[in-house]
């Protein structure tokens, strides 16, 4: 899978397995992916893309015919006071209408609200997000089948992943109107756990698929397939499997290497391995 960040239509194909954890909503467990195509070559499959006004390769696509824009809002920030009902002034005046999460909602008196694991369904043609990395993955997970473009606007402590700052929110918006900005694609990954030949649950992740032991005394047996191949196996308190978006986060922490987010890899770094 890919996010588009702003994001890009995807075109599905042959879906893996995979997870996200970290940010305000982390995930556990899992495995593969499966791959897309995209300007001739093969990617793996989800994926996000960024928007960004900036010179170079642009993707062209423009608001000009945009109807709805989805808002996903991080709770408990002083700022949306302000910037949300501004925000839903100037869309609603540039001819689009605003659907919020149930969190924007808070902070306007017009506007649709609905879950925010709906928006997806509802075929906004853009995703704005206020906040953190952490809302931002929370936000990937929703639309990472949709092909949706993200633009996301820091109002979080660390912003490696949010980098568009609070005053510049409007230059971006004007900038993709008039077809100036640039999608940038990020790999995700898609987890399926299977318990006893049943699939228990599955998700979409942007930075990583955590794989933990229940038991804080414990180490994990673990063993790493790569094409149904063994790749490693070892014991330690478990192990994450990250995007090189996700090479930042706790792969980082776990003392896995940086990697640049357009390199097609994935990392897997145990979890205090025992040596």
């Amino acid at each position: 899978d890919f996010l588009d960040l702003l994001c890009g239509a995807s075109r599905d194909r042959n879906l893996g397995a995979g997870a996200v954890s970290g940010g305000e909503e982390p995930v556990d467990d899992v495995a593969n992916r499966g791959m897309r195509e995209t300007a001739g070559e093969s990617r793996p499959f989800p994926f996000a893309d960024w928007l960004w006004p900036r010179a170079g390769e642009c993707a062209g696509v423009t608001l000009e015919h945009m109807s709805r824009v989805a808002i996903i809002s991080k709770p408990q920030k002083e700022e949306l006071r302000q910037l949300l009902p501004d925000l839903v002034l100037w869309l609603t005046a540039h001819g689009h209408e605003p659907l919020l999460d149930p969190v924007s909602a808070n902070y306007v008196m017009e506007g649709k609200v609905h879950p925010r694991q709906d928006l997806s369904s509802l075929n906004p043609d853009l995703v704005i997000v206020l906040g953190g990395d952490g809302t931002l993955l929370a936000a990937a997970r929703v639309f990472a089948r949709s092909g949706v473009p993200i633009l996301s606007v820091n109002l979080g402590a660390l912003g490696f992943l949010t980098e568009v700052r609070l005053t510049d929110i409007y230059t971006h918006l004007e900038a993709w109107g008039k077809g100036a900005c640039c999608i940038e694609s990020r790999a995700m990954l898609h987890s399926e756990l299977w318990r006893d030949g049943k699939l228990n649950c599955e998700h979409e992740a942007l930075n990583d698929v955590v794989v933990a032991k229940g038991a804080i005394a414990r180490m994990g047996h673990f063993a790493v397939e790569v094409d149904s191949q063994l790749a490693a196996t070892f014991r330690a308190d478990g192990v994450i499997v990250a995007t090189p978006t996700g090479s930042t986060a706790y792969s980082l922490a776990a003392g896995g290497p940086v990697m640049v987010p357009r390199v097609d890899v994935m990392l897997v770094t145990p979890i205090c391995p025992h040596q």
